[in-house]
């Protein structure tokens, strides 16, 4: 009897200690270069997101291909919504590549990629900057008012005057692939690079109900607080970092490219760092967490779903990312570096590890995924969740928070089913609902768990050993034969 508890006492740590994400790939194609339809988008990267009460998420723009391209790869300025709930997307506005029935042509922003935006549910969504044809940053915001169903362009740069004060009105300069987060009633965007491959390091907020932008001045942003641009109280400036928002009044920055000589189509990781940065808005103050902000290291995994002091992702930069309802971090791939240390002509990969970072305790976990990149794709049935199933090595992808603890990711550039580099359109979904439930929390539910089963075990088999002890002396001796037979345990956790 006490091999049988301790079976399954092991068998239940297994389980327990090896539970792990569960990706499944619900829409979309396993091939790069797929065109839109009019109900599902084609495939592309660097569009901007939002996600609204409603739980719908709107995307615009990005780059990928199109009908109107000749189905090569070019810039879009399609405007889609995707319904969590029904699993639904509808085309709310075509953009200008396409005509009205009387041949117009539909006003609407210039096709762009990387770009911010945010929105007020069934209000309004805002779109800001960008990179344009040949890179060529813009500097205009955008508003698509919802029931209108049309688009109203705000301000073009800094020139732009107040008619009632002849002043001029602020808004940050031309830039695309910045920093952005999305509040409540503001969107944040930090740094950013512009046409010359300048990379600024100025922080803006946009008013969602006043529709204005003002500059956030902290004292160590001022050029003469920088020493050759670094502070260690405020970021370097970057383009490509990754972004989280917490309690809707803490941001996080992770990683990007900080050197302007480290253009968008190389792909080098020369200039990546994996510096962790938190931004409070209540006082104007950033703290640096964690990471390497100087130069491009290798990522340090450490045991899988351990929690080790010393773990921590490699270089990189346009990862996805999320975060939980207890406030942790996650984020998925990108384009940098694994475990090996940049070669010498310092070409970067694509990524598909899922990290974690737990905020309590200021430790990062590597909690999925490959642990070396340019990894191929696993297409299982569609629908078909498992930890066997996973998204390939790509960046430039577009994810969101769904309800019930479920992370959604779509297209990017990367690796397809044939493992063929292109932009992909492919919806995938983790649940996490095994690991950061409601009740437990990421990581240390599980080791409360393996707690109480480890107690249970012990006072099970003491009971077990006593009463055996008290019946012995009264129980005549007889032959028992056990005829159960048990599987054989896997060594190996997929």
């Amino acid at each position: 009897m006490t091999k049988v508890l301790c079976f399954f006492f092991v068998l239940l740590i297994v389980f327990t200690c090896t539970t792990s994400q569960e990706w499944s790939w619900i829409e979309g194609e396993q091939f790069a270069g797929v065109l839109s339809l009019p109900s599902y988008p084609g495939g592309r990267s660097g569009s901007s997101i939002w996600t609204d009460v409603n739980s719908d998420v709107w995307m615009f723009g990005g780059r990928g291909v199109s009908i109107t391209g000749g189905g090569h790869s070019t810039l879009l300025n399609e405007l889609w919504k995707y319904n969590m709930g029904q699993g639904k997307w509808t085309l709310v506005h075509p953009g200008t590549m396409s005509m009205t029935s009387s041949q117009e042509t539909l006003v609407s922003p210039e096709p762009r990629q990387l770009a911010a935006a945010c929105g007020v549910t069934n209000s309004t969504f805002v779109v800001f900057g960008g990179l344009g044809t040949e890179d060529r940053a813009l500097a205009d915001t955008w508003v698509y008012y919802v029931h209108k169903k049309h688009w109203i362009r705000l301000s073009e740069t800094t020139m732009d005057l107040d008619l009632e004060t002849n002043d001029t009105v602020p808004s940050p300069s031309g830039r695309g692939d910045m920093v952005s987060w999305c509040l409540p009633d503001k969107m944040l965007i930090f740094s950013g690079v512009d046409s010359n491959n300048n990379i600024s390091s100025d922080l803006w907020r946009f008013s969602l109900k006043d529709m204005m932008w003002s500059e956030i001045r902290n004292s160590e942003n001022v050029s003469d607080r920088l020493i050759n641009g670094k502070s260690k109280h405020y970021p370097r400036a970057r383009n490509g970092a990754t972004s989280w928002v917490v309690n809707n009044n803490t941001v996080y920055m992770f990683g990007g490219n900080v050197l302007s000589t480290n253009i968008l189509s190389r792909h080098l990781n020369i200039g990546y760092t994996s510096d962790l940065w938190r931004y409070n808005l209540g006082n104007n103050t950033w703290n640096y967490m964690s990471g390497h902000s100087n130069s491009c290291y290798p990522g340090v995994y450490g045991r899988f779903q351990s929690r080790d002091p010393t773990t921590l992702p490699g270089c990189r930069r346009r990862a996805a990312s999320w975060a939980d309802h207890n406030g942790n971090l996650w984020m998925f791939g990108g384009d940098g570096t694994d475990t090996d240390y940049p070669s010498v002509f310092h070409t970067a990969k694509l990524l598909s590890d899922v990290w974690l970072y737990e905020v309590h305790s200021g430790i990062w976990m590597w909690f999925g995924g490959r642990n070396q990149g340019e990894s191929k794709p696993v297409y299982l049935r569609k629908g078909e969740a498992s930890s066997a199933g996973l998204p390939g090595g790509r960046c430039d992808s577009m994810a969101w928070v769904g309800p019930g603890y479920t992370f959604y990711l779509f297209g990017g550039v990367g690796h397809d089913g044939r493992n063929l580099d292109g932009y992909l359109n492919d919806l995938w979904v983790m649940y996490m609902e095994d690991v950061i439930g409601p009740e437990r929390g990421v990581a240390g539910g599980l080791l409360v768990f393996f707690i109480l089963l480890a107690v249970t075990c012990v006072l099970a088999m003491c009971v077990i050993a006593l009463y055996a002890r008290d019946k012995h002396n009264g129980m005549t001796r007889r032959s028992l034969r056990f005829t159960a037979k048990y599987s054989k345990l896997s060594d190996t956790v997929e």
